[in-house]
């Protein structure tokens, strides 16, 4: 219960040994006094917040704010680029709060340790930090849950939590599948808690791979987020709903970028076949070898597909932050702690 008397559900936790899964979408919002250099003759603009705030989220995972984008967004007045298009950071408005978005891409592209770095600065630094949105996954590469599991699952009431049944729903073609990915959800989006199991390497493309993705994603919808959370996503996405409390391998997120690209590439062998494999045949002809044809049709070297960076994301692929060229000095005098570098 709150201080004002309002009641909070807090989530549940599966204790486990180990780490069962990881972060997979995030969002948090904390009050734009924690980039305030405690100075009057500081200036606190927009622009010397969100150059502050680009500062310490490079030092949180490794990249930060890139550029403007046109709008604001969830109902802030301005928006900022994450990395390369990783996020996003939005401001203005809403008490005073700065929100961070940063998309399954973006951490899966962010440097080791954010997540602890992150769990620190949130708890010890920021101002009127609050977590919204955590979405924790756990992969199954070979086949180890599947999708009918799940369905079998919830009708057998696993996914009753005391005494309450979310509702359910199927998508795809469960009846004649075609290899394009059948999901079930668990809940309603608008709810706290929605839970997603569905068939990632056919979603990426690959009409036989059995990897299935458990997925929930955890709203501040009348219940608290911890920054444990972070730390330990495992055990809340065990503690989810009984049908997941199976859980107890630690997911790796090597994998699953080796994963999303071996999918990407099925599909492109598969288009290529399809859609260029008989004009390639003609050109090689015409240019009297394979070699030849590939010549002819090279595009830019180094031009990466955009399917490939998203599969696998570096920090390399993001520009430059807005704090390296644009962050004022600070007055004379001040000491800014600069705890972020340190770790």
């Amino acid at each position: 219960m709150t201080a004002t008397g309002e009641t909070k559900l807090t989530l549940r936790r599966h204790g486990l040994n180990g780490d069962a899964a990881f972060v997979d979408w995030l969002n948090f919002t904390v009050g734009d006094e924690s980039f305030d250099w405690s100075s009057s003759s500081v200036d606190m603009s927009e622009d010397r917040i969100i150059a502050d705030a680009s500062f310490t989220l490079s030092g949180i995972f490794g990249f930060g704010v890139t550029k403007k984008l046109p709008n604001g967004r969830n109902f802030y007045n301005s928006s900022y680029s994450l990395g390369d298009e990783w996020g996003f950071v939005a401001i203005g408005g809403q008490r005073n709060t700065l929100m961070v978005s940063i998309s399954g891409t973006g951490l899966t592209a962010a440097r080791d340790g954010w997540e602890s770095r992150l769990h620190a600065w949130l708890e010890t630094k920021a101002k009127r930090a609050k977590l919204t949105r955590v979405d924790v996954a756990h992969d199954c590469y070979t086949g180890q849950y599947t999708v009918d599991q799940a369905r079998e699952d919830y009708r057998s009431g696993g996914a009753d939590c005391q005494g309450r049944m979310p509702v359910c729903e199927e998508r795809g073609d469960w009846y004649r599948p075609n290899g394009s990915g059948r999901t079930f959800y668990i809940g309603k989006r608008t709810n706290g808690k929605y839970a997603r199991v569905y068939e990632k390497g056919k979603q990426l493309g690959d009409a036989k791979s059995p990897w299935v993705r458990l997925e929930v994603e955890f709203k501040a919808v009348d219940r608290l987020l911890p920054f444990d959370i972070l730390l330990r996503p495992g055990e809340y996405l065990a503690g989810a709903y009984p049908m997941f409390e199976w859980i107890n391998a630690r997911a790796e997120r090597i994998a699953t970028v080796k994963k999303a690209l071996a999918a990407g590439y099925e599909r492109a062998v598969t288009y290529a076949r399809r859609q260029v494999g008989g004009a390639l045949a003609f050109i090689a002809e015409m240019e009297g070898g394979v070699q030849q044809a590939f010549d002819v049709l090279r595009r830019d070297v180094g031009k990466i597909p955009a399917w490939v960076k998203k599969a696998a994301p570096s920090l390399e692929d993001a520009a430059v932050p807005v704090h390296e060229y644009r962050r004022p000095p600070l007055p004379e005098g001040l000491l800014v702690e600069r705890w972020v570098a340190q770790w």
